[in-house]
């Protein structure tokens, strides 16, 4: 195993041990809001039922819409899909049940991928948002 297959062993580890329908899943450079964000989030992914990863906006940084060719993304108030996301992620347990390979250092586009091929969306709340602090850098390297 690489050191940066952390990224996806986390993912897996939470979604097995996961005791209700949902858990969080946050990156150790993310701040959430300060209010109580976490009911509003789990009320918005149960409206959401297609969805199986919400992630908090990062309000520092800019996120262009997805619009795929040949697909239209769902957006509305409170959710916008997204090809891959990341942060602060609220998923639904169960989903993915064989995982994908970690290929980079970064898990965030096979995971929301594996979810896709499983007829489930990936997106951003809309009105939910955090601070990313390493926003545009990473620390993972790969040795």
């Amino acid at each position: 195993m690489f050191p940066y297959e952390f990224q996806k062993e986390r993912r897996v580890s939470a979604d097995r041990n996961a005791i209700g329908a949902y858990y969080v899943v946050a990156d150790d450079d993310c701040v959430p809001p300060t209010d109580e964000w976490l009911d509003k989030a789990i009320d918005i992914m149960e409206r959401h039922p297609d969805f199986a990863i919400l992630s908090l906006w990062p309000e520092n940084a800019v996120i262009q819409k997805w619009t795929p060719e040949g697909y239209e993304a769902f957006h509305d108030e409170e959710v916008t899909e997204h090809i891959d996301v990341g942060g602060i992620r609220v998923c639904r347990k169960g989903v993915i049940t064989e995982w994908p390979e970690q290929k980079k250092a970064t898990y965030d586009r096979e995971h929301c991928q594996a979810i896709r091929d499983k007829g489930f969306r990936v997106g951003y709340y809309r009105q939910i948002m955090m601070w990313h602090s390493g926003e545009g850098k990473s620390s993972l390297q790969r040795n």
